[in-house]
């Protein structure tokens, strides 16, 4: 995978393309693990997995905190982690 630097993102997240920065990545995959998300978070995103709708994954750190359906429809948390989280969060809203 790409590693990218903080200012490439936005491009990377833009396309849907995969990429791993220094705390942030995004895939065309769902990992396992869930991080820090809620439950009922974490429910829907694995639901939407289960049915094979997910196309791609932003994740801070090792919390997903963005994802794209294969509707095109985009979700990105409003739950706060920490500061860091929160810039990704802003990527994700406004290039995703």
């Amino acid at each position: 995978m790409k590693q990218a630097t903080y200012n490439a993102i936005p491009s990377y997240l833009a396309k849907l393309k995969p990429f791993t920065g220094n705390s942030m990545s995004g895939r065309h995959e769902v990992a396992s693990e869930r991080g820090r998300m809620p439950d009922s978070e974490w429910w829907t995103l694995r639901d939407s997995r289960d049915q094979d709708r997910v196309t791609y994954v932003v994740y801070s750190y090792h919390t997903p905190i963005a994802y794209v359906l294969d509707d095109g429809t985009r979700y990105v948390t409003e739950n706060y982690y920490s500061k860091t989280t929160s810039r990704h969060r802003e990527l994700c809203a406004a290039y995703l």
